[in-house]
């Protein structure tokens, strides 16, 4: 039924099936990759690009050195990631998928991914390890740490040129699916 509804909302929208792709920047970078896993044997995306997605919001993820060695960061502070990250989750088990894709056993058939951390993130390390996950399992994906960036960099497109470059970089890879 679901699939039923789904083709219906493409062709009321005019969205051609064939060319999807899915973007999200830090939670939205979860739910871009939640969305992928949840959905890939019904929606073929062509391309997924997360910016400093965070993918681990079990208890496991306080030992990613990032969580330590850019504690002090802003605007995504551990202070501020805490805060979150217990208001967001509540008594949720953090270990599920849902909550934290980078748990999920299976990896296999999810679209080619373009991923962007910050050197100075304490997302940093979620993004390299689902990077590493995707790899495993022969997902083909590109990653890029963008040294000296913090976590929400690319919200200064208009005065970083390395938040310009990032969006042009998603755009090409995007395109270059889409062929």
């Amino acid at each position: 039924m679901y699939y039923r509804l789904l083709n219906g909302l493409y062709d009321r929208l005019g969205i051609n099936k064939d060319k999807l792709a899915i973007v999200g920047d830090s939670a939205g970078g979860s739910l871009a990759a939640v969305t992928t896993q949840q959905l890939k044997d019904k929606v073929k995306f062509k391309a997924q690009v997360l910016f400093y997605p965070s993918t681990d919001l079990s208890l496991d993820a306080g030992n990613y050195s990032s969580r330590h060695r850019n504690a002090a960061y802003p605007p995504l502070t551990i202070g501020a990631c805490n805060y979150m990250l217990n208001f967001f989750v509540g008594n949720h088990d953090r270990n599920d998928t849902l909550l934290s894709p980078l748990k999920a056993k299976d990896f296999t058939g999810l679209p080619p991914a373009l991923i962007f951390t910050g050197e100075c993130d304490v997302l940093l390390d979620e993004g390299y390890f689902y990077t590493e996950k995707l790899k495993k399992s022969n997902v083909e994906v590109e990653y890029i740490e963008e040294k000296g960036m913090i976590h929400g960099f690319t919200e200064m497109a208009g005065a970083l040129s390395v938040s310009r470059e990032a969006f042009i970089q998603a755009g090409e890879f995007i395109n270059k699916k889409f062929r």
